[in-house]
C-alpha cells in the first residue's frame, strides 16, 4: 500500500512457486492489494518473478485467476539451451498449453522449446 500511495505503478509482489522468500499466499495477498480499490489512486501492476520459466506458467496462471499481473521470465529465457528466442518460445507455448487445458508435458511433444524447457529446468 505503501508503494501505491508514492505513486508506484508496478510492485514485485514475490513469485509463485519461486525462490524468494514470500509464500505463495503472501505473493497473491501483495497482488490483490495492487488491484484493490484505495480511493482514488489508479491500480499498481502486480509483478510475479523470481525462478520463473516456462513450467511455472500453469500453476502461476492458477494461482492469480487471472491474467492481470506481469509475469517476468529472466533466466527461464535467458538461461533455455536453444538460446533467448528458444527461451521465450518456451513461455509463450506453455501459456498456449495452459489456455488450452493441455499438460505441460503433453504440448511438449509437439513443441520442442518447451520440451528443451522441461528437460532442462525440471518441473
Amino acid at each position: 500500500k505503501l508503494v501505491r500511495l508514492a505513486g508506484g505503478d508496478q510492485i514485485h509482489c514475490g513469485a509463485i512457486g519461486g525462490k524468494l522468500y514470500e509464500s505463495d499466499s503472501e505473493v497473491l495477498e501483495n497482488a490483490k492489494i495492487c488491484l484493490d480499490k484505495m480511493g482514488n489512486l489508479r491500480q499498481a501492476m502486480p509483478v510475479n518473478s523470481g525462478r520463473q520459466w516456462a513450467g511455472t506458467v500453469p500453476q502461476s496462471l492458477k494461482a492469480f485467476g487471472h491474467n492481470d499481473y506481469l509475469h517476468l521470465f529472466g533466466g527461464g529465457i535467458f538461461g533455455h539451451p536453444g538460446g533467448a528466442q528458444a527461451g521465450a518460445k518456451s513461455v509463450i507455448q506453455a501459456y498456449e498449453a495452459s489456455k488450452q487445458g493441455v499438460p505441460l508435458e503433453d504440448y511438449a511433444k509437439r513443441n520442442s522449446e518447451l520440451k528443451q524447457a522441461l528437460a532442462a529446468f525440471g518441473k
